[in-house]
């Protein structure tokens, strides 16, 4: 008998408002993982070659990944260049939480797979340009409609072409599904508690917040909100020229217990005493930063939960490392879960992730599942049947 065709990669992908992250594997391989920086936009060959010309030194795919699509005739698209991850930060110079992931994501997820089929080629796995994929990604609840419009649009651009920094692929789309943010942690819940029959699930990310309201163990229906953890750095932003993302990372610094202030650290000072009280300004602003999201958060989640019965309620995202304690205090009555309790492997979990792989790695477990790439058990066909 004929063996039944594979995918000879298989990519799960969270289009990640702070950080993208991507997990796949060979399907004689181990699973592994990709993160980048969240950036991307469109632009031209000239601003790409600009800055790639000044990297004398070869640098991992993902530092310098950008992708070309090609026309009909084979002929790269002008002005129509991708560029991603640090890449794409370099060029836009702004931050485009304002955007939709969905208006993002096409680039992000082409530049992944280039960076991708690199990788595997560098590890020796000779993976050619034409490589079958199979592709698991999530998106807002109130953009993951556009699924098929993006699925579409992905197919046509694969099937004629993309240009890398390593050449010419034209991966073929073996599978694709696209999940509301959540739904990953929500499925592994009703799986592992099939006793609990009415939940909701709070995603707290980067650029969003988003529930999935779970009644008579089934998920019923998906919110979204606007309200990420940006919301709260940027409400803490202002003092002694911090940025956001530097107020991410003295918090992801802090959360790893590292030697040193790292408020004091992301201060533009050189003195050391002017450092230092700076750092307890800022400490104090994130404090007052924080009273303010976690109460608007709260309202948020008491409009969610004005219909649910006695639900049990599941926290998870990275925005739950800064703000357990809060959490813990809202609603105590109920009862309270954080993580979505899939076991990531370990090379995979630092500090740094904590919280924020519970989605996307649910959904690539379930990946492995469906094409035996190691025994996991299923999540396919539950998060189709809740999702469609």
């Amino acid at each position: 008998m004929p063996r039944t065709p594979k995918p000879h990669v298989i990519v799960a992908i969270d289009f990640g408002g702070s950080l993208t992250k991507v997990i796949y594997q060979h399907r004689r391989g181990q699973p592994q993982l990709l993160t980048m920086s969240p950036e991307a936009t469109v632009t031209t060959r000239f601003a790409v070659d600009k800055i790639c010309a000044f990297n004398i030194n070869p640098v991992p795919p993902e530092f310098l990944c950008w992708v070309q699509p090609l026309d009909h005739e084979g002929h790269p698209i002008a002005d129509e260049v991708g560029a991603v991850g640090d890449l794409g930060a370099q060029i836009a110079g702004f931050n485009s939480l304002n955007i939709a992931k969905n208006e993002k994501a096409l680039y992000k997820l082409m530049g992944a797979l280039s960076v991708i089929h690199q990788r595997l080629n560098n590890q020796g796995y000779k993976l050619k340009p034409d490589f079958r994929v199979s592709v698991q990604c999530m998106l807002p609840a109130d953009e993951y409609q556009l699924g098929s419009r993006f699925e579409k649009r992905l197919q046509y651009i694969l099937s004629t072409g993309v240009l890398t920094p390593s050449g010419v692929i034209q991966p073929e789309l073996f599978s694709f599904h696209c999940y509301p943010e959540a739904s990953g942690v929500a499925t592994e819940f009703i799986t592992r508690h099939p006793h609990i029959q009415n939940a909701v699930v709070f995603m707290l990310g980067h650029r969003n917040t988003s529930a999935v309201i779970i009644r008579e163990g089934r998920i019923k229906q998906f919110r979204t909100s606007m309200l990420g953890f940006n919301q709260c750095l940027e409400e803490a932003c202002g003092a002694h020229g911090v940025t956001p993302q530097k107020y991410l990372d003295a918090i992801f610094s802090n959360h790893q217990h590292r030697h040193g202030d790292p408020y004091a650290a992301i201060t533009p000072y050189r003195d050391p005493q002017q450092r230092e009280l700076a750092g307890q300004d800022l400490r104090y602003h994130l404090r007052q930063a924080q009273i303010l999201y976690v109460k608007t958060l709260s309202e948020w989640f008491d409009n969610v939960l004005m219909n649910e019965s006695s639900p049990d309620l599941i926290f998870c995202g990275g925005g739950i490392n800064v703000i357990t304690p809060a959490l813990n205090e809202y609603q105590p009555d109920l009862p309270h879960h954080y993580g979505s309790g899939v076991k990531i492997p370990a090379d995979f979990s630092t500090d740094a992730l904590t919280h924020r792989l519970d989605d996307i790695y649910s959904l690539f477990s379930s990946l492995q599942n469906r094409f035996k790439f190691s025994a996991h058990h299923s999540l396919e066909s539950s998060l189709q049947k809740s999702c469609a």
